[in-house]
């Protein structure tokens, strides 16, 4: 038996799905659901691997020593390989610049966030 989905062919394991459409239907409630390509990452997915790799930036102080603690991770704006992507923010969809690198990523508090973010041009700071 093949999987339900029409255009899949992989053997059926769970609830008439493949392995990979249930795990979809778990994950995200829908198993024809389009995922993104792992190598091309949006803003989320970079920030989340951000979390992952360096842990909760409220576990630091704010780099810019400013006496606060950190509260978010935030994007140096030196990345020469730098990516925008659009993310929705109080209502309207707006390009926001983001590093694949996590490297390039500092545990900011909020007032610094946004204070690095606007004079790179981004009007947000959050992650």
């Amino acid at each position: 038996m093949t999987c339900s989905i029409e255009t899949c062919e992989k053997p059926a394991a769970k609830r008439g799905w493949c392995g990979m459409h249930y795990e979809r239907w778990r994950q995200h409630g829908d198993p024809t659901i389009t995922l993104l390509p792992r190598d091309k990452p949006n803003y989320l997915s970079a920030h989340k691997r951000v979390h992952r790799r360096k842990g909760k930036a409220k576990d630091f102080a704010c780099a810019n020593n400013c006496g606060r603690p950190a509260s978010q991770w935030a994007y140096d704006h030196e990345d020469p390989n730098e990516l925008t992507g659009p993310m929705k923010v109080r209502g309207q969809v707006v390009e926001l610049a983001f590093s694949t690198d996590p490297e390039h990523y500092v545990p900011l508090c909020g007032t610094c966030h946004h204070r690095l973010d606007h004079e790179h041009g981004n009007r947000h700071a959050a992650a």
